[in-house]
């Protein structure tokens, strides 16, 4: 703080610092908007990525005796078509 005797000085310095004060608190408050933005992007893109590998997890590979079909396309297998549209 800057001392400056006489009590008009000392007004003038403190409404600067205010003023200083209040942009300051403009920024910070602009700051935590974009970051509150970053915070909801990232969860999003965390439950997405919980999905994604909840779905990866709960895969299996069926036995062949079982799989007479393509799951996506329907196409039938046979000794010669084991994979056919190459979804995973």
């Amino acid at each position: 703080m800057v001392h400056i005797s006489g009590t008009p000085y000392r007004f003038v310095a403190l409404e600067d610092q205010n003023k200083s004060l209040e942009d300051q608190n403009v920024r910070h408050g602009k700051r935590i908007q974009e970051l509150e933005v970053a915070l909801q992007d990232l969860g999003r893109e965390y439950q997405t990525l919980q999905i994604v590998t909840t779905r990866q997890t709960e895969r299996k590979w069926e036995k062949d005796k079982e799989a007479m079909n393509c799951n996506s396309c329907n196409v039938k297998f046979s000794v010669s078509v084991r994979k056919v549209c190459g979804n995973k």
